[in-house]
């Protein structure tokens, strides 16, 4: 159910993460309404309708032509250090 391996579920049931029975020191028993609870405080992002999902046309070209601070501040750099060597 949630794709991971029996030993990180009993990692996020020691944890806390996830709400669990215990019944003795090794019986373990998950209610699957917790098993979902946990799941969806994992959720990043939950997607927007498609009405409400507005992209501009031109947002890949805007996005292309934009530098990034990292590349404004490099070509910064490389202009100074070639004044500074003429």
């Amino acid at each position: 159910m949630l794709g991971i391996s029996l030993s990180s579920l009993y990692n996020l049931a020691n944890s806390g993460a996830i709400a669990h029975y215990r019944f003795g020191k090794r019986a373990i028993r998950f209610d699957e309404d917790q098993i979902k609870e946990y799941m969806e405080s994992c959720l990043v992002a939950k997607s927007l309708p498609k009405e409400t999902m507005v992209i501009p046309a031109n947002l890949s070209v805007s996005l292309r032509n934009s530098k990034s601070a990292l590349e404004q501040f490099f070509e910064e750099h490389d202009r100074n250090k070639t004044k500074s060597k003429r």
